[in-house]
């Protein structure tokens, strides 16, 4: 029971207590440990996801087994876009933009897929052409995502090894 846990979630430890606690037979904690590492191991290797993100990925959302935050995701277009100064009238907005309320990582995503340099930004409320954001403007998002991610570390007192 615990190796099959430990081997279909990728939780070993988990599966280690939760099969004491069922049990409450502390003698097979070495043929447990065992059992649910090597069960963990086999399917790391021979699966490329977990079957919790299985269905994620038969829908075209491709992730890893590690899982982390994209810098970009945490920096809004707002803060990155040069603004226009000369806001044209009301009239169609283009074919691609991106919304001055998304994520930056929502910006650099239709760039990739649509080969742009630059994407006009539009405000959400006013359905008008608020400004543009290029590619040096989302390298500059990604800095500042760093450096928050460095003040952070700093505020807790964080010595990274050398």
């Amino acid at each position: 029971m615990g190796s099959m846990l430990s081997g279909a979630l990728g939780v070993p430890l988990t599966a280690i207590l939760f099969s004491l606690e069922v049990t409450h037979c502390l003698g097979a904690l070495l043929p447990l440990t065992l059992a649910c590492t090597g069960a963990y191991l086999i399917t790391s290797l021979l699966m490329p996801r977990s079957i919790l993100t299985e269905k994620l990925s038969r829908r075209g959302y491709h992730l890893s087994r590690e899982y982390g935050v994209d810098p970009l995701e945490l920096v809004i277009v707002r803060e990155l876009m040069s603004p226009v100064l000369d806001p044209a009238p009301k009239k169609t907005l283009p074919a691609y933009y991106v919304y001055s309320d998304g994520t930056a990582r929502g910006a650099a995503e239709v760039m990739a897929t649509e080969g742009l340099a630059t994407l006009p930004v539009v405000d959400r409320s006013t359905q008008q052409i608020c400004g543009t954001i290029s590619l040096n403007e989302l390298i500059r998002g990604r800095t500042r995502s760093v450096e928050r991610e460095s003040e952070r570390l700093r505020l807790f007192d964080y010595v990274p090894p050398e």
